[in-house]
């Protein structure tokens, strides 16, 4: 090759016939070809990137908890997450939690609630046996019929004794599902 060219990929090759002085040209002919081809190549990720976090995530909320392992008896929040729900979408609300029923045997109970309208299923009800594992998941289409804001909420209680919920044990996912 008498003298360089850019290649499929746009870096540029050097031929016999570059000119090598000054020096500093030669160099940065190629890394100015290389450049581009960065410079494009993440452009084009940027775009997809962006594209797969509006697009494939969707998720409107999410809520982790509690902070610290806790026990609960009367009923109460374990955790809590509000999003603003658009009329007409539908969302899709994960929750699920692990726990034990703990010092003597009651009836637990751990659903999913929150606002007016939010789904309110259970993920547990049965009466269980002290030192009993508890765990439960539930998912669960909410289609709002006015645009506001939503709390979307695990509650826990127990007839006797208390359930045990360690730390990030329990989470909920509100996901837009519109399409």
């Amino acid at each position: 090759m008498a003298i360089g060219a850019l290649d499929a990929n746009g870096i540029w090759l050097y031929g016999e016939d570059d000119p090598a002085s000054p020096v500093s040209d030669l160099l940065n002919l190629g890394m100015d070809s290389a450049s581009d081809a960065v410079g494009d190549a993440k452009a084009r990720l940027t775009a997809i990137e962006t594209w797969q976090g509006t697009r494939v995530s969707g998720v409107q909320g999410v809520g982790h908890g509690p902070a610290t392992q806790t026990d609960f008896s009367s009923a109460a929040v374990v955790i809590s997450t509000v999003v603003t729900c658009l009329a007409g979408h539908k969302y899709e609300v994960c929750a699920n939690y692990e726990g034990s029923q703990l010092t003597s045997t009651g009836v637990a109970s751990v659903r999913l609630s929150g606002s007016t309208g939010v789904p309110t299923n259970r993920l547990t009800f049965a009466s269980t046996p002290a030192g009993t594992t508890l765990f439960g998941s539930v998912v669960a289409l909410y289609e709002p019929t006015a645009t506001t804001n939503r709390a979307f909420q695990i509650v826990a209680s127990t007839s006797a004794g208390f359930i045990r919920i360690a730390a990030n044990a329990a989470s909920i996912w509100v996901k837009d599902v519109t399409e």
